[in-house]
């Protein structure tokens, strides 16, 4: 057992993690957004009084449910900080360095600094993401330590051992800068394969392609797949794009799954559509075996919201066949990080894998496979 395996075996044992006591009458919101109002209200529900929102639109937003609107690096500010109040940290997207936040708080005077991870399991509010009770960490023990034995070099090993680290710990220091103009094709891997044929689940606006594009990488065929539908117009309209460099392009509004059939979606999210039992919508989903069976791809890739394991399954034929290389996005949901490259071991054992983090707050990681 390497120390990296020692370390996160030591992380799981749990009762060693408890949440520091702190006493939390009152506190103020860094981030004014969605995630941020949401924190308010289950505050508020919790007899948290909020006293303020630092956020640096603070002059246009003025108030949000009454709660008054301060620019983090203000007067105000400096002033909760000096009577002792805490400041949440409500900020969970991609886009957002938490350590860069840390320093401008820092910078205000504020002694007490709460992270979204630490709120977010003290006060009990709904796993988003990957971000859910420690517990359930704890009880997959055995489970995440054999996920670690599926990367072979170092950097992945690190990679995956640092998401877990922050998870257990909350420290957000572990995460290395993302690499985000990398993603799909790390520049420490293997090089693409080309002519490059390209499915492209959780297609978007076509933003993958672009980049596969602007990289010079000699496209053949892409069939892209997008359910929602605000996403699928604008995929349309970039479309001519492709075709004029004579990429053979299918698009498809649809999902991706084990199966062909109808399921329920919830869209409008932008990036974050995805199919769920409560959407208001019904998409068609497709089984890729059903539709694409002489497609031939030379690169699968999933960012698909959590269903990524059912399409891998529907798509058992297709890889078989041909062994594409893999890029799967693994941070949709807390298991996903152990539980894909398992399943992936178990249904095609000729891949070896790799894993990169692309964004920050563990936002974008992405398993790579390709035939060992």
């Amino acid at each position: 057992m390497d120390a990296l395996s020692e370390n996160l075996s030591t992380l799981l044992e749990g009762a060693r993690l408890p949440l520091p006591a702190r006493d939390l009458p009152e506190i103020v919101i860094y981030g004014a957004g969605n995630c941020g109002r949401n924190l308010a209200r289950v505050a508020k529900g919790k007899g948290i009084t909020v006293l303020a929102f630092l956020d640096a639109r603070a002059e246009s937003l003025g108030a949000i449910d009454g709660i008054p609107c301060h620019p983090p690096a203000g007067e105000a500010a400096r002033s909760f900080a000096k009577k002792g109040i805490p400041a949440v940290i409500a900020v969970f997207n991609y886009a957002a360095d938490p350590r860069s936040i840390i320093s401008l708080l820092l910078e205000a005077g504020f002694a007490s600094i709460i992270s979204y991870f630490e709120i977010h399991e003290r006060l009990q509010i709904a796993p988003e993401f990957w971000l859910a009770p420690r517990h359930g960490l704890y009880e997959r023990r055995e489970e995440i330590l054999q996920g670690l034995e599926f990367f072979q070099d170092s950097v992945s090993r690190q990679v995956y051992h640092d998401h877990l680290a922050l998870r257990l710990t909350f420290d957000q220091s572990l995460l290395a800068t993302p690499a985000i103009e990398t993603q799909y094709a790390p520049e420490d891997l293997a090089p693409v394969r080309q002519p490059m044929r390209l499915i492209d689940g959780g297609a978007f606006v076509g933003d993958t392609v672009d980049f596969f594009v602007d990289q010079g990488v000699r496209m053949e065929a892409v069939a892209a797949f997008e359910p929602d539908m605000m996403n699928f117009r604008k995929l349309v309209d970039a479309s001519p794009r492709y075709t004029e460099k004579g990429i053979e392009t299918l698009l498809y509004p649809c999902g991706l799954g084990a199966e062909t059939g109808l399921l329920r979606f919830q869209g409008g999210n932008g990036a974050g559509s995805q199919l769920t039992e409560s959407g208001d919508l019904h998409v068609q989903v497709l089984a890729l075996d059903d539709v694409l069976p002489n497609f031939r791809p030379t690169l699968i890739k999933l960012d698909i919201e959590g269903a990524e394991p059912d399409t891998l399954k529907g798509a058992c034929a297709m890889i078989h066949r041909g062994m594409p290389d893999l890029a799967v996005c693994v941070y949709h949901t807390p298991a996903h990080l152990w539980e894909i490259p398992r399943l992936i071991s178990e249904m095609f054992p000729f891949y070896r894998f790799s894993l990169r983090s692309h964004r920050f707050n563990g936002f974008d990681t992405v398993l790579y496979a390709a035939k060992g």
